[in-house]
């Protein structure tokens, strides 16, 4: 689509870091998810129907100016700018966000975002759904409070925005590969964890590896199990939480709200049936790569 804009509009520039652009409000914003790019078309050149046609098509608006700090570490992580100073040696780390849709303005949600973290925080976009958060380890926000966010934002905004929380580092040219690895991750966990909104390498890494599971290997645990699964519908969730939650039984049932006598017989019934005791760590391992083969079959 940007091929034949930009052979309409001679003067446009297809732009992959808007801090890059000098003057900025001279051009109209025009950004596609697809090439996860910018193409920017002078005002002049462009006539208010044309734009009114644009905006139906793309998502339209001008990038919000970044603050000094927050443009160092914009053309570090982006571009090809230098490693950013820390002040007193902090450690520091990146969270990612995304919002799951554009019915508001950047700037409201940029400052609904920062009331909940400290003064200190740098926060820049990426491009019109996604940013980036940096904060100093001595100030870190909990994953409890990171719920709390989710929360507000989908009571109060009727958007449900999702993070990847990095890890914590001294800022170095080994800063800029990192980023690269986790900004994978989390486009890996958007895709493979639908249900989750706060997302971590640890979290996201088993789900990573069942996409890796050889066609045989994964053939066999279908053969093996799937069909419990199928006949139960329940019970695919079920041992899930049950795994994830350490088999805990009692922390399970409160997180499934169901009585502990009802999941009692939910995991006795699957012992029946498969022979598999999930008192080990290996039959807990299988069970819960299963588990994820089968969600992901589903999808």
């Amino acid at each position: 689509m940007f091929t034949k804009l930009r052979n309409l509009y001679p003067n446009s520039q297809l732009i992959h870091h808007p801090a890059d652009v000098v003057h900025p409000h001279h051009y109209i914003w025009l950004y596609d998810h697809d090439q996860r790019a910018w193409l920017i078309i002078p005002k002049e050149d462009i006539s208010e129907k044309e734009l009114q046609l644009l905006e139906g098509l793309f998502e339209c608006h001008e990038p919000t100016k970044l603050h000094v700090n927050a443009e160092s570490w914009y053309h570090f992580l982006f571009s090809d700018g230098k490693v950013p100073k820390s002040s007193n040696n902090r450690r520091q780390r990146i969270i990612q966000f995304n919002f799951d849709n554009r019915h508001w303005e950047q700037d409201d949600l940029e400052w609904a975002l920062k009331g909940f973290f400290t003064r200190d925080i740098i926060l820049f976009w990426e491009n019109p759904k996604r940013g980036v958060l940096i904060e100093t380890e001595d100030h870190a926000i909990s994953y409890k409070e990171l719920y709390s966010i989710i929360q507000t934002f989908t009571g109060d905004f009727f958007m449900t925005p999702s993070f990847y929380v990095g890890k914590f580092f001294t800022p170095s040219q080994e800063t800029k590969h990192q980023f690269s690895q986790e900004k994978q991750f989390f486009h890996l966990g958007l895709e493979l964890l639908l249900n989750e909104h706060v997302f971590t390498f640890e979290k996201i890494l088993p789900s990573a590896l069942a996409l890796q599971v050889p066609t045989q290997l994964r053939k066999a645990i279908s053969i093996n199990l799937f069909p419990s699964f199928k006949d139960e519908p329940d019970l695919l969730q079920t041992l899930k939480v049950y795994l994830e939650s350490n088999l805990n039984a009692s922390l399970t049932a409160k997180k499934l709200f169901i009585h502990r006598n009802t999941l009692q017989y939910r995991l006795d019934k699957f012992v029946e049936k498969t022979g598999v005791q999930l008192k080990d760590f290996n039959s807990s391992f299988t069970i819960y790569l299963a588990c994820l083969l089968y969600n992901q079959d589903q999808q």
